[in-house]
């Protein structure tokens, strides 16, 4: 059984480094045509250049901070003329942010509100309309384990969570138009956040010791891939996934108390 993704037009925010970059690639591989959003404007280009040179597929790249409605708006005129309509959003953008609760600024949990839940559903309705319409859609949430266990720190935890009663509603309103809306829960997945963590907490230890020591607090015994998390995605994206809506899956090596 292979997953195709053929004449499906796809969205894939925070798609220019990491687990973004990784389900734009699967995607395309899969046969998608796909639209790369991300603030940096080269990484970006060059992210989508660099897919559909190695896939053979429409690939673009389009500058947008997802935290803010009107570029929101502007990425997606700039789309329209390339893609007549969208069959998949995934919603990717936005890091980790770490402060103890007690203690987190207003202007951080701001920030993070918009980026990650703000920016998601405005975007999401976007697309809906023509998915509703057509009667066929697919919307994937890129979440964190944090959202169901309460564990982690804010304002990522508290926002991820709110991503996934966002998931769950959406999914109750659009499932009457075949329109499938469905979450991943990331775990401890090998990125260049990982990287960043090692030289800023663990620079005399080797980079390859000190992910094999985190890889320990998994149940599976390692992180996990960018890849691991693309192919769930595909999964979610495509005519396999038929009878799933509103559900969010652990990509997390067996860690999260919460199935």
């Amino acid at each position: 059984m292979q997953i195709s993704l053929k004449s499906r037009t796809a969205i894939v925010t925070g798609g220019s480094r990491g687990i973004g970059r990784a389900i734009a690639l699967a995607f395309a591989e899969a046969g998608a045509s796909v639209a790369i959003l991300a603030r940096d404007k080269q990484q970006v280009s060059d992210t989508a250049d660099q897919i559909s040179s190695t896939t053979g597929q429409r690939v673009i790249g389009i500058s947008c901070d997802l935290g803010n409605k009107l570029q929101i708006d502007q990425a997606w005129s700039r789309l329209s003329p390339d893609f007549s309509h969208v069959d998949v959003l995934v919603n990717n953008a936005g890091n980790a942010a770490h402060e103890p609760i007690s203690g987190v600024e207003w202007d951080a949990l701001q920030s993070d509100f918009m980026l990650k839940v703000g920016g998601a559903l405005y975007l999401t309705q976007r697309c809906l309309s023509g998915m509703r319409a057509r009667r066929w859609g697919r919307v994937v949430n890129i979440l964190s384990i944090a959202a169901k266990a309460g564990t982690g720190a804010a304002p990522s935890a508290l926002s991820r969570a709110a991503g996934l009663s966002m998931t769950k509603l959406l999914a109750n309103e659009c499932a009457p138009d075949n329109v499938l809306i469905n979450a991943i829960c990331l775990g401890s997945i090998e990125t260049d956040q990982w990287k960043r963590m090692h030289r800023s907490t663990a620079p005399q230890a080797s980079y390859e010791d000190f992910v094999l020591q985190k890889g320990k607090s998994v149940r599976l015994g390692r992180l996990g891939t960018v890849t691991e998390v693309a192919n769930v995605a595909c999964f979610l994206a495509s005519d396999l996934a038929s009878f799933v809506t509103g559900t969010a899956i652990n990509v997390d090596g067996g860690n999260c108390p919460v199935p």
